[in-house]
């Protein structure tokens, strides 16, 4: 059993040698940073979805930071049948859905950062149209936290990258 904890600690001290620093560390960045984000909203009720999940993320402890950053996000989704019987009856759809972000400095106006979170979720089609419709609706509802956990590390990542940046100028 000494062996493991030897091993626990020759493996912390080789990855703070060579730079590795988590993400989401104690020192609060880019913690706060992401609570200062506001999302606006988007539209129907996926988007709904999209952006409560997104406030849930960014801020998971509701504290309310002062706003510095504005959250515009276009959410796309697309049905595509992808097993077909000869009798051309769908069997399975596969449900795209994309959202093109762009991050707003709200001290000056300017874009921080744009992107985009793409994720595909399929489900079958089956005789029962209320089971047919529960896997699309599930097969929705996964793909929308899908896109939030995306968009949340990526805007993490970004501001991760500026903070760092800003801290060796």
């Amino acid at each position: 059993m000494w062996w493991l904890k030897g091993a626990a600690l020759a493996a912390a001290l080789l990855s703070a040698a060579c730079g590795f620093k988590p993400l989401y560390g104690t020192d609060g960045a880019p913690a706060a940073e992401l609570a200062a984000i506001v999302v606006d909203p988007i539209p129907d009720r996926l988007g709904q979805q999209l952006r409560t999940h997104l406030e849930i993320l960014l801020d998971p402890r509701g504290a309310g930071a002062p706003e510095r950053y504005r959250l515009n996000i276009r959410l796309d989704v697309e049905s595509d049948d992808v097993a077909i019987r000869r009798d051309e009856t769908a069997t399975r759809r596969d449900l795209s859905m994309a959202a093109t972000y762009v991050l707003t400095d709200l001290s000056d106006g300017s874009v921080a950062t744009r992107g985009r979170a793409t994720t595909v979720n399929s489900y079958n089609v089956v005789a029962s149209d209320v089971a047919t419709r529960a896997g699309e609706r599930d097969s929705l509802e996964a793909g929308v936290r899908r896109l939030a956990e995306d968009i949340k590390l990526r805007l993490a990542i970004f501001m991760d990258r500026r903070q760092s940046s800003a801290g060796t100028s």
